[in-house]
């Protein structure tokens, strides 16, 4: 695989060569939309219309709960202080859903119970509406029009993740330009393999080797002594085996 990262520079002066990615500036939460459990499967739950799915695209500008949001993070939080006064608390039964609590709430039934409040800090983000409101000819109009259920949840990252590259397959044939070679001169014919350690691209004794059994994983050869689109030194290289 080639690891590709979407370059992200905010400057016009800087040129392509100076982005790279900092692990402490991202939080990978979520890394495919497919692959996760089953809805139905173990206790979390999820019904749509007898079948054991979930919806996963809404276009009335609302979901099937009424909600016209979606939020990666919990509309409730527990509550950790109490307050007599100007707070709403919530309670939640056992299919999750969330009921105003009787006020007023006293210190010592806080105390013995488990309230929620509304989470702030939670960035939500609006439905889009994609159906008219207002075409007659169409019997129904103002439906969401599909349905479109999905069989499995998201597949979460780990545990304490912090980035993951996006990477991109390469095949016998590929050809691309590089400086990412661990090497301070190249020719036209040298045949160079992924290092071990850290996937940066060698001849593996320091020569230029043209010798492909002298390899035993991937293996490029120089096509082209050549520059980066930022002149930087480079390579155009193939991919032979």
């Amino acid at each position: 695989m080639l690891v590709f990262n979407e370059i992200k520079l905010y400057r016009d002066f800087q040129q392509d060569c100076e982005f790279a990615m900092i692990k402490d500036n991202y939080n990978a939460r979520v890394y495919s939309p497919f692959g996760g459990p089953k809805y139905g499967e173990g206790t979390d739950v999820v019904d749509f219309n007898g079948q054991g799915t979930k919806q996963t695209r809404y276009y009335k500008g609302v979901d099937n709960t009424g909600k016209a949001y979606y939020t990666f993070d919990d509309d409730y939080v527990i509550a950790t202080e109490y307050s007599a006064t100007g707070v709403q608390y919530y309670t939640k039964d056992e299919n999750n859903v969330y009921t105003e609590a009787e006020t007023p709430i006293t210190e010592e039934a806080f105390n013995e119970g488990t309230f929620y409040i509304w989470n702030t800090e939670a960035t939500r983000y609006p439905y889009d509406r994609v159906t008219t409101s207002g075409d007659y000819y169409e019997p129904h109009f103002n439906e969401d029009p599909f349905h479109i259920a999905g069989l499995y949840k998201e597949k979460m990252m780990k545990e304490g993740t912090k980035m993951v590259p996006r990477v991109l397959k390469t095949n016998v044939g590929d050809i691309y330009t590089t400086n990412t070679i661990d090497e301070t001169t190249l020719a036209v014919g040298d045949i160079l393999s992924p290092r071990t350690t850290d996937g940066i691209l060698v001849n593996e004794d320091g020569t230029h080797k043209t010798d492909i059994d002298d390899h035993e994983t991937m293996k490029w050869q120089v096509v082209k002594v050549y520059t980066m689109p930022d002149h930087q030194k480079g390579v155009k290289i193939m991919r032979i085996a």
